[in-house]
């Protein structure tokens, strides 16, 4: 019984859910959009330089992972 349970536990941590791409890619989507919304608010200066460049290093680090 122990052995099922170890054997049960190990295949549930390799499944991965076939939905996964489409979330990876809506994913992507957000951090497109984000970009863009950075992009307008540096153009019209709708935000403090310092915390513009704050959001953009965090769409760096996002971007990244």
């Amino acid at each position: 019984m122990l052995l099922l349970f170890n054997l049960s536990s190990f295949a549930h941590d390799a499944w991965q859910p076939d939905s996964e791409s489409a979330a990876i890619q809506g994913l992507d989507g957000i951090l497109e959009e984000f970009e863009i919304l950075l992009t307008k608010a540096r153009m019209s200066k709708a935000a403090n330089p310092v915390f513009l460049s704050n959001l953009a290093e965090v769409l760096e680090r996002l971007k990244s992972t």
